[in-house]
């Protein structure tokens, strides 16, 4: 004789069936769809040397080694807005370079400049401090760029060089006016 009523069996089942085809359409998705044609279309850049993708906080985690560059500013641009076309406004972008201990000293000893014209706007005042305090590092190169989001920093000794992005602050955002 059939049973009447609710099969809690059945239910349980087929949840757990639904969850199961669910994340593997997200896994493909996500896999298939976004993470190996992003990979495939970084690679492809003639700057990009290699590239390693994961997961951050809720974003995507993309790290792209680059080649030695004469304007890593465009690079960078051109990176990023194909990780954006891609990925969407939830990324994590970083930038690997071919960086010494030398250049990690020379980086360090003007980071604090750099830190407060990236939230004071002072930038005039950033250049003449990096450049007195890198003109004694013995460098090849040292470049510095600025754009409305981004402060760029280029260095190179030898065969060894630095790319290093710091964002902007917005007086408004959470900084002082000054």
């Amino acid at each position: 004789m059939a049973q009447k009523g609710f099969r809690w069996e059945v239910a349980a089942i087929s949840a757990v069936l639904t969850l199961a085809l669910l994340s593997l359409g997200y896994f493909a998705y996500e896999n298939l769809g976004v993470r190996r044609p992003l990979e495939k279309a970084l690679m492809a850049d003639p700057d990009v040397i290699s590239v390693d993708m994961g997961d951050w906080q809720g974003a995507a985690a993309i790290q792209v080694e680059i080649a030695k560059v004469e304007d890593f500013p465009a690079t960078y641009a051109r990176l990023h807005q194909l990780i954006r076309d891609k990925v969407g406004a939830k990324e994590a972008f970083r930038v690997k370079d071919g960086r010494s201990q030398d250049l990690e000293k020379a980086y360090h000893s003007i980071h604090y400049y750099l830190e407060e014209a990236s939230v004071r706007g002072n930038f005039g005042e950033m250049m003449e401090s990096c450049q007195k305090a890198l003109e004694e590092k013995d460098l090849d190169t040292f470049r510095f760029t600025v754009d409305k989001d981004r402060i760029y920093v280029q260095m190179t000794k030898g065969d060894a060089y630095l790319c290093e992005v710091l964002e902007r602050i917005s007086p408004g955002a959470g900084g002082e006016q000054s």
